[in-house]
């Protein structure tokens, strides 16, 4: 539902370790993840576009303002 994508997308204490790689490297990472019991998901691919877009499970653009967690 939408209030889920709102909580984790400007939710506050919710940590995970992001990086990138090279497309060709996805089978060596995943089967590293697996020899050392991590859990690995892909959340995204860096293009040579400048603009953040986000897709729905459909891989249609979603309209999304990020806002980030408030402390005070």
């Amino acid at each position: 539902p939408e209030a889920d994508l709102g909580l984790a997308l400007n939710g506050g204490e919710d940590y995970e370790l992001c990086f990138t790689a090279p497309k060709n490297a996805h089978t060596k990472i995943m089967a590293l993840a697996q020899q050392h019991h991590l859990k690995v998901t892909r959340i995204g691919t860096i293009t040579d576009h400048k603009k953040l877009v986000f897709l729905d499970a459909q891989n249609q653009p979603m309209d999304i303002t990020i806002q980030g967690y408030q402390h005070f």
